[in-house]
């Protein structure tokens, strides 16, 4: 997940170290309140938005 943060320029406009502080653990967490997600058959997830 980060290198794909890196590749879309998420932290573009952010300090260094608030990107070096970044807790992806904890992000993740958080955003299974707000999401669902299910393995995918061929690797991979599927992401979908609790409504």
């Amino acid at each position: 997940m980060e290198s794909r943060a890196d590749d879309c320029g998420v932290f573009y406009q952010w300090p260094e170290d608030a990107v070096r502080h970044f807790d992806w653990d904890k992000y993740e967490r958080d955003c299974r309140h707000d999401f669902t997600v299910v393995d995918a058959p061929c690797g991979g997830v599927f992401v979908f938005h609790n409504l």
